[in-house]
């Protein structure tokens, strides 16, 4: 994830996407959201863009980039999770509304908190979509977890 996110390769992106896929072959959704780049990002890529194009590719589910940030953030990678400011109600908004698009499964890069992904599902069910799963990475500390 590192040399996706830092090292600026994108081929890693869809491959992890491909990897996934076996986790998400059982569920059914019109469309594939990554989460979109912050306001004035300075990466060269999406980084979650490019894990949804290797879901897509395997389950054969379209990507639809119909959400962007409604509000300039921080960045939240670098700031432990207690550390970070919330994230406001309408964080999101829909970039367009992709047509005949009922369902979706959400993508993120990392998953820290839960709340981009919280944030981002209540701007797809404004416009009607449900979310039906969310993907991305998470790392837990051995033990902690019953």
């Amino acid at each position: 994830m590192h040399l996706l996110k830092y090292g600026h390769d994108g081929a890693i992106g869809f491959s992890l996407g491909v990897a996934l896929s076996f986790l998400l072959a059982e569920t059914r959704a019109d469309a594939l959201v990554p989460i979109p780049l912050h306001m004035g990002s300075p990466r060269l890529f999406n980084q979650s863009k490019k894990i949804v194009k290797g879901l897509s590719c395997k389950l054969k589910i379209p990507l639809q980039d119909c959400l962007s940030w409604n509000v300039r953030v921080s960045p939240r990678a670098p700031k432990a999770a207690k550390d970070r400011d919330p994230l406001p109600e309408n964080a999101f908004k829909m970039k367009y509304f992709p047509r005949g698009v009922k369902t979706a499964i959400l993508c993120d890069d990392v998953c820290t908190t839960g709340a981009t992904i919280l944030k981002a599902a209540s701007a797809l069910r404004e416009g009607k979509i449900q979310v039906v799963a969310s993907i991305s990475f998470t790392l837990g500390q051995k033990g902690t977890y019953n």
